[in-house]
């Protein structure tokens, strides 16, 4: 189940965080240059410390549903990292937004508990001959 939780402690984590990564061509590159995203972060950056709170599997899912929101996004630079499937997150604005409010907006929360309560409880009873013993 995801919890808003851990989707607001996966924004929180790469809120304000940057990842570094080289530019260039063919033709550049003993003119390779440096590149700078902010509000991003490479996966081991994002999980690692995460793992100390949640299990793998509860990562992947919030990470999953951030993405369907459009929260966060993955970015990849160069073929060859799009070959390889090297990439990082990043936030978009919806997700800064939310990451700098701590919270999602009313419309989103609700996503987040709609699963049935296993505690609930139904009780019902027939009004026939046959349940006349089962009363309390």
């Amino acid at each position: 189940m995801v919890s808003e939780r851990i989707c607001l402690d996966i924004l929180l984590a790469i809120q304000g965080r940057s990842v570094t990564f080289s530019v260039s061509s063919k033709d550049e590159k003993a003119h390779e240059r440096k590149s700078t995203d902010q509000n991003s972060l490479t996966i081991a950056g994002l999980y690692r410390p995460l793992l100390a709170q949640y299990n793998l599997e509860e990562i992947d899912a919030a990470v999953r549903w951030l993405e369907l929101g459009e929260y966060v996004h993955k970015v990849f630079h160069g073929m060859l990292s799009v070959v390889s499937g090297q990439y990082y997150y990043q936030l978009t604005p919806r997700g800064i937004e939310a990451a700098n409010a701590r919270r999602f907006p009313d419309a989103e929360r609700v996503l987040f508990y709609q699963e049935e309560d296993p505690y609930a409880v139904f009780i019902g009873q027939q009004f026939n001959a046959d349940d006349l013993v089962l009363q309390w």
